[in-house]
């Protein structure tokens, strides 16, 4: 379960990015935003490797976040995907 300024911190960040996908980590138990660098941020989210890997060296990756603008916040048939091959949690 987010804590509530984890919670606050993801919302901030996905209403800053719209009308893009906002797109961030959860590493020890804090959002950390990411810079969606996506050729096509209005529909999809990219983190570049080295983002990661910059949030790698403070922890371990608990959770990827990202938003889906003018859309469910449930997960899509590509983000439960994405979660099984990665091994990162939805």
């Amino acid at each position: 379960m987010l804590a509530d300024r984890t919670r606050a911190a993801i919302q901030e960040h996905a209403l800053a990015s719209y009308p893009n996908e906002s797109c961030g980590l959860i590493v020890n138990g804090d959002y950390l935003p990411c810079a969606n660098v996506s050729n096509l941020p209005s529909e999809h989210f990219s983190i570049s490797a080295a983002e990661y890997a910059c949030a790698e060296d403070v922890g371990c990756v608990q959770a990827i976040v990202h938003s889906h603008p003018d859309a469910s916040a449930l997960p899509s048939l590509d983000d439960l995907f994405a979660c099984g091959t990665s091994g990162v949690p939805v």
